[in-house]
């Protein structure tokens, strides 16, 4: 029985012709157009081809002359069948190279014994002068054909190589038949190198290692459409993104002709996008550690009302009590529990750059010696700590209790999160903030650089990205607040503080402190500012003492305080009463102000008072240090400030202090 390839482009006749073949025993390959079915002829090597002559892009007569001019083809016998039967359309079939003519529609009886006769050998032939005479026509057709296709090649190779995306285009084994400049710049080839021939797509090993082999497969066995992203080392430019397009390219029957690979370098796309991510998850960091902090200060605040309370009760009990009565033990009990809340208050405050501030000069070197000597003998012995300080670093501006707090926190952390033996490292450097590399709230110019880096267990980026958040802890003990309270710190003295860890491998965090040049008319403003409040150890005035605060447990403990110091004391809890109290009382010498209340607040009422007497000497209260609101109101003449909560020595001491300045004192 024969192998007979049919070269059909309407599915009714190749199933009919199927059909009469198949029940005669015969194979029957199927092809939709000439080319495919020159494909076919030439991979299969068919007993008998069956040629339609109206075919899409090359027609039958064409494709028969390619297939009697391949090698190992011409002595297959070609048939057409074809519902061409103008006058010379036999002919036409006979010159171009068909063996034999069947004009549709076909005899159905006649149909199988025929195709049979050719299969014996049989042929159509013409008389030599009309051969000669159809030849000369078929040839200048063919001539003019095959121009036409030549164009459409070269329209369609123009499209590609003057495609503003890199295209390469391979052969049905995916080697190279084809690529266009854009390509040859996408991958820096050197001028005059070539890919075609020389790179195959499925022995790419970068595609490979990046594990998209499947998707490339897929496309080749499949028609699929494969997309993908990878990065792509490239001589001379490096590690770039690559984006992949791969696509098949199939004839009218659905055979594979080629397949089209096309890439778009979208580095500088994926990294504008990573830095505007960047940047959008810092703003968000940024605004979350602000509310935090706000949530944090005001509770904090609140607190320090209600300690005055607590804390100058109990002063107040226990500065009249004999010790040997026994409830002075439970008012020691009261006070000193107090002073502990107040600690925790105290970092809150921290951590929302709301706490007492008193800064100097510090030789950051000399005081990391004294911290880390000092940490040693709080930490295992198998911990080494080794010290690499930059000698000649200027001076920092820092309040020294709230430096020794950061510096002891982030080391004491450092040593419990290794397990037995491990190493912590301190570093110190002078380094420059540019334009181009310092962060949201970082100052441009020079800073100090605290490295402190470890050994121990690390963290995942889940926890990395909390670890400065009041209350939060992996320790299973303590508050969460000493992470976050240097985070306020930092804040409070301008400076920043930076954290690297990874699981395994440690953790690394940075303090970027400004160097002197930096801070000091900041840090010398704000000495003013606390030199205003230190108390003197005169003689006590007399004059009376206004307290305005709008907490009832303030004023009341506050008149308390100073009425056991000798002084007259009058309390109002808001602003409007306290100008009323001082426009009618020319005795008030001194104004014990806080700062929020809930009509007038502290500064319009600061600027009331002074209006209506410009000497009155004015002492701030608040749950929060001299920064913000405070420090603006001492800036506009205030003449000290004490922060919540107080207890009795500290607000007796300030108010000594300003009334003897009320009385003419130095």
């Amino acid at each position: 029985m024969a192998k007979i390839l049919h070269i059909e482009d309407n599915p009714e006749n190749l199933i009919l012709v199927r059909r009469l073949l198949e029940a005669e025993g015969h194979t029957v390959v199927e092809a939709h157009d000439g080319i495919a079915g020159i494909r076919l002829a030439e991979t299969g090597r068919p007993d008998l081809i069956l040629m339609d002559i109206n075919l899409p892009g090359l027609d039958g007569n064409e494709a028969t002359t390619m297939i009697k001019r391949t090698r190992g083809l011409a002595s297959v016998p070609i048939v057409a069948v074809t519902s061409n039967v103008f006058p010379g359309a036999k002919e036409r079939c006979l010159v171009a190279g068909c063996d034999g003519y069947i004009p549709k529609p076909i005899d159905v009886d006649m149909f199988v014994p025929l195709l049979e006769a050719y299969l014996r050998g049989q042929r159509d032939d013409l008389p030599l002068e009309q051969r000669a005479h159809y030849l000369d026509e078929y040839s200048r057709d063919l001539a003019q054909s095959l121009q036409e296709h030549a164009y459409a090649r070269q329209f369609l190779q123009d499209i590609i190589m003057q495609s503003p995306v890199s295209t390469l285009i391979t052969d049905t084994h995916g080697v190279c038949v084809m690529h266009n400049e854009v390509c040859d710049r996408v991958f820096n080839l050197p001028k005059g190198q070539s890919l075609v021939g020389r790179y195959r797509l499925f022995d790419d090993p970068q595609i490979r290692t990046a594990g998209h082999s499947d998707e490339i497969r897929s496309v080749f066995r499949e028609a699929g459409h494969a997309q993908f992203q990878i990065k792509y080392e490239i001589s001379g430019r490096g590690e770039r993104i690559i984006r992949f397009s791969v696509f098949p390219v199939q004839d009218s029957s659905g055979q594979l002709r080629n397949v089209v690979v096309q890439h778009i370098d979208v580095t500088e796309e994926i990294r504008a996008v990573e830095e505007q991510e960047r940047l959008r998850n810092q703003l968000f960091q940024a605004q979350k550690m602000e509310s935090i902090g706000t949530l944090a200060g005001g509770v904090a605040h609140d607190y320090n009302n209600l300690l005055v309370g607590v804390l100058g009760g109990a002063e107040l009990l226990l500065k009249n009590m004999d010790p040997q009565d026994h409830n002075y033990k439970l008012l020691c009990i009261i006070r000193d529990s107090a002073l502990k809340m107040s600690d925790l208050t105290k970092s809150l405050l921290a951590y929302a750059q709301g706490g007492k501030f008193l800064p100097e000069h510090v030789e950051i070197n000399e005081f990391i010696r004294e911290t880390v000597n000092f940490s040693r003998r709080l930490m295992d012995r198998q911990i080494d700590v080794t010290l690499d300080l930059e000698e000649g670093l200027p001076p920092v501006t820092a309040d020294r209790g709230q430096l020794h707090q950061t510096l002891i926190n982030i080391i004491m952390n450092a040593a419990e999160s290794i397990r037995g033996k491990g190493a912590i490292r301190v570093e110190t450097r002078l380094a420059e903030n540019s334009r181009d590399t310092f962060e949201e709230g970082e100052n441009e110019g020079p800073y100090v650089m605290v490295r402190v880096s470890d050994t121990g267990c690390g963290m995942t980026p889940d926890v990395l990205e909390r670890i400065f958040e009041p209350f939060f802890s992996t320790k299973g003990t303590g508050r969460g607040l000493g992470l976050s309270a240097i985070y306020g710190i930092a804040k409070q003295h301008r400076a920043s503080i930076r954290a690297k860890s990874r699981p395994g491998e440690g953790t690394q965090i940075e303090l970027r402190w400004p160097a002197r040049r930096a801070q000091e008319a900041w840090g010398e403003e704000l000495g003013k500012m606390n030199a205003a409040s230190r108390v003197e150890e005169d003689a006590v005035p007399r004059g009376i003492v206004l307290v305005v605060d709008d907490e009832e447990i303030v004023r009341e403990v506050a008149t308390d305080i100073l009425n056991s110091g000798g002084y007259e004391v009058m309390s109002v809890d808001d602003g409007d009463r306290a100008v009323d109290v001082i426009k009618n009382n020319p005795g008030v010498q001194v104004v014990i102000l806080d700062i929020i209340m809930k009509r007038m607040n502290g500064k319009e009422t600061f600027q009331a008072i002074k209006k209506i007497r410009p000497e009155l000497r004015v002492l701030l209260s608040s749950g929060y240090d001299q920064q913000g609101p405070v420090g603006e109101i001492m800036g506009m003449g205030a003449d000290g400030f004490i922060q919540k909560p107080y207890n009795l020595e500290e607000l007796v001491g300030s108010v000594r202090n300003l009334m003897s300045l009320a009385n003419g004192g130095t």
